[in-house]
């Protein structure tokens, strides 16, 4: 009988070389401080086909980056595991970005967005709401995937037809000026509870990816505190916000599967997440 293991942080098999160094430092202080409590811990890639899933207690999505380019494929894989956190209709949910639709239409502030599912002239669609600087990208992504900021005028319409190819869906959505002022903030959840926050780099901006040490305003924690009441029993949830044109705080993302942690800015918060895992077993 192969051994079985308490803990198993999922991963990606084969992940490219330029994103080896940001795997690592979001799942080394996990293993690492797993261990040191004496928890037997592995780390495996949800793809690889070699891994036995069954002798696992607990298997904690991390870093599946991968996901969204094989999505039917991962969602099965969740529903294949013994026991996974975050759980699998939760992963389900959150991989399509139309939750976003759910939660607007639910009374919870968002970023604008115009679903789009047909090809449209994109600077129609910007003309018609009065934006002059706006993002376009696919409902499932990850990783700025296909991703693109651009002024009116300058629309990338063969962007939209290659995320539409398939099926797919686009979102446009305004570019926000509180992003470069004000900042995205991204307050991260574990066992519900807060553990840090912190302000992003604007990357469609600057190209740089990281962030830097923050505080939550008392408006954005209650919005945050808002978005996670529909949701119980996570283990993790990472809440991206910015500020609408009215300064109002507005969701722009609520990472349910593999967000960063931003644990090189918060090293002490690996201890943190433990504590809920293990709680959660």
């Amino acid at each position: 009988m192969p051994r079985a293991v308490d803990i198993v942080l999922v991963t990606e098999a084969k992940p490219p070389a330029e994103r080896v160094p940001y795997l690592k430092a979001e799942l080394e202080p996990l293993r690492a401080e797993f261990a040191r409590r004496g928890v037997s811990v592995e780390v495996a890639g949800w793809d690889d086909p070699s891994y036995d899933w069954s002798r696992v207690g607990l298997a904690l999505v991390r870093t599946p980056w991968n996901y969204y380019l094989h999505l039917e494929a991962f969602l099965a894989w969740t529903r294949r595991v013994p026991r996974l956190l975050n759980g699998p209709e939760v992963v389900a949910w959150n991989a399509h970005k139309e939750y976003l639709r759910e939660l607007e239409r639910g009374g919870l502030p968002v970023v604008p967005t115009v679903w789009v599912e047909n090809e449209v002239s994109l600077d129609g669609a910007l003309a018609e709401r009065g934006w002059h600087d706006a993002v376009l990208k696919p409902a499932v992504s990850g990783g700025a995937f296909r991703t693109r900021r651009f002024a009116r005028g300058a629309a990338p319409q063969g962007l939209l037809t290659e995320i539409l190819s398939g099926g797919g869906m686009a979102m446009l959505q305004p570019y926000l000026p509180s992003v470069e002022t004000t900042g995205e903030r991204s307050l991260v959840f574990f066992g519900g509870k807060l553990s840090h926050v912190v302000r992003r780099k604007p990357p469609l901006s600057t190209g740089e990816h990281g962030a830097y040490a923050a505080e939550a305003a008392a408006d954005e924690l209650a919005l945050a505190e808002r978005f996670l009441s529909r949701h119980a029993g996570l283990l993790y949830a990472r809440v991206d916000l910015t500020r609408d044109a009215a300064g109002e705080p507005c969701l722009m993302e609520l990472e349910l599967i593999e967000p960063s942690f931003f644990l090189e800015v918060f090293p002490e918060a690996a201890g943190r997440f433990v504590d809920a895992a293990l709680a959660a077993r």
